[in-house]
């Protein structure tokens, strides 16, 4: 928060207006909360590539690692599809994230 702080300190001593509209960061909360302090007016949103990290990571921890290296990218029930299909999620407008979800989750009930 002290990162931020200062940031914003240095703008106002140099009579400079930060006022970001949006602000792309990683996952971490602590970014996250203390942005949300600073710059109330700001919309926060979430790095894509950190959300396919720590997609990949979670795949990992499932232990599907081995699945996913070994699938066939035109295989539409595969291990890497169903990572495709969850990260795309990320694009989709969020009215419509929930019934997607479990329309992938359906698909992929036998995995």
């Amino acid at each position: 928060m002290s990162l931020f702080n200062e940031l914003r300190n240095l703008t106002v001593k140099h009579d400079l207006l930060l006022n970001p509209k949006y602000i792309t960061v990683d996952f971490e909360l602590g970014a996250i909360n203390a942005l949300k302090i600073i710059f109330p007016n700001s919309v926060i949103k979430g790095c894509n590539f950190h959300f396919n990290q720590c997609l990949l990571q979670k795949l990992k921890e499932l232990g599907f690692q081995k699945q996913y290296n070994d699938s066939d990218d035109n295989d539409l029930e595969s291990v890497k599809t169903l990572f495709h299909r969850i990260a795309a999620l990320s694009f989709m407008p969020l009215d419509e994230i929930d019934a997607l979800w479990c329309s992938i989750m359906d698909d992929y009930s036998h995995i």
